[in-house]
């Protein structure tokens, strides 16, 4: 009963069960002459019939791993939905093959050891035996303890699965769940990407990474277009694709512990979000496009923000062609017929974030700290220049300073 070709049965019957498109209802019209009517079998509804396989499953496991599993009832804090309830299964017995002196760090170092068979919707998971400890060795033969979790998910709806912990560098065959799955946690896995099986997940609503070696984020992360809880902290990411910045229903966004040096402009576009994380990592400060949004907390502890850790914004002089495009820019409709080298430089341009002109080359970069933004006092942003002389007007003139770091922006 623990092989995986019944365990694809019942993820199968379970994806099928969870679907409530129901089909038409059959007609049989009978004649007014009396007809026997076949007596009715006994039958056994299709959710009955899968948590008795899931119990006879349980009682396999039980019986090849001479363990004795005892149901135990726990509750835990999740900062997404509160308290929950957790029901768990704590091993009693040991089997004789495990030496508990010479590897206890194989069950933990304590007296039981858990497993998260059946985590209870929303819940993060305890913790847990490695693989190794469920049965001696895995193969394709046996259910894995991450399977199984999917299994316990398409039981209580499908709506959430937690892996967390589970060391996997890979995830089971979560298809099942793709229509269904709202909330899904893979903190403490060894994940080196986000799997594609879960940018397939077009419903999910939460989503936590936390303590993967993931160095680059996939740009297909947009397909995630319900996204509203993103946690990616203690990683190692050095730069967020900028697919990140169009999912317009994010509300939190914790990229805490990383390797970022800075934020792209387009953060402007998370207008939804309310929360942002981004301590320790090695900002200097934010893109001035982030006034634009309506944060209710954020934490920028632990990065290079203080004026002494700056980093000097040396810049190199202006190239001539850059300045002779900015300048020939307000007459190009004049001309009739361009040459495409001059056209390839006139259109190639950025908008200068203090004057709004033409920006050509790389930008001259400006500091200024706000006295008070998002709750945060002297909170640095980072301005984009188009000239010096962009730059020295917009740093001595107080009202536009004012006007740029205070003045909200309507959506």
């Amino acid at each position: 009963m623990t092989s995986t070709h019944n365990y694809k049965k019942l993820t199968n019957l379970l994806a099928k069960s969870n679907d409530y498109n129901y089909p038409e209802l059959s007609r049989q019209l009978l004649d007014d002459v009396l007809v026997e009517i076949p007596e009715v079998e006994r039958r056994i509804p299709q959710r009955q019939l899968v948590v008795e396989m899931l119990a006879i499953i349980r009682e396999e496991s039980r019986r090849a791993t001479q363990h004795q599993l005892v149901p135990v009832e726990k509750t835990a804090y999740d900062s997404f939905v509160g308290k929950v309830r957790q029901e768990q299964w704590m091993i009693r017995n040991y089997p004789e093959c495990y030496d508990l002196d010479s590897s206890p760090e194989l069950l933990g170092g304590v007296d039981g050891a858990i497993f998260p068979l059946a985590a209870d919707r929303f819940s993060d998971g305890l913790q847990r035996t490695p693989a190794d400890g469920f049965i001696g060795i895995h193969d394709d033969r046996t259910i894995s303890p991450a399977e199984l979790a999917v299994l316990d998910s398409l039981v209580c709806g499908g709506r959430a699965l937690s892996l967390k912990a589970h060391f996997v560098d890979s995830l089971p065959d979560i298809s099942p769940l793709q229509d269904s799955l709202v909330y899904l946690n893979l903190n403490f896995n060894d994940l080196n990407d986000i799997p594609i099986q879960v940018l397939e997940c077009s419903s999910l609503e939460v989503l936590k990474l936390r303590s993967n070696p993931i160095r680059q984020l996939s740009s297909r992360i947009n397909h995630l277009t319900c996204l509203r809880t993103l946690v990616l902290s203690f990683c190692n990411i050095s730069e967020l694709p900028t697919s990140l910045y169009r999912l317009t229903r994010l509300q939190y966004l914790d990229v805490s512990n990383n390797c970022l040096k800075s934020l792209s402009p387009e953060i402007q576009k998370l207008r939804a979000l309310e929360v942002l994380n981004v301590s320790h990592n090695l900002l200097t400060a934010l893109p001035c496009s982030a006034l634009r949004l309506r944060l209710q907390r954020i934490d920028v502890g632990g990065n290079y923000m203080h004026p002494l850790l700056w980093i000097p914004l040396h810049y190199q002089p202006q190239r001539l062609e850059h300045l002779a495009a900015r300048v020939f820019y307000p007459y190009r409709d004049s001309y009739s017929v361009l040459l495409r080298s001059v056209t390839d430089v006139v259109d190639d341009f950025m908008i200068c974030d203090c004057c709004h002109g033409n920006l050509y080359g790389k930008p001259i970069r400006l500091i200024r700290p706000s006295k008070r933004m998002f709750g945060v006092n002297n909170l640095p942003f980072v301005f984009n220049c188009c000239s010096p002389q962009c730059r020295e007007n917009f740093n001595s003139n107080k009202s536009n300073v004012f006007h740029k770091l205070y003045k909200p922006v309507s959506r």
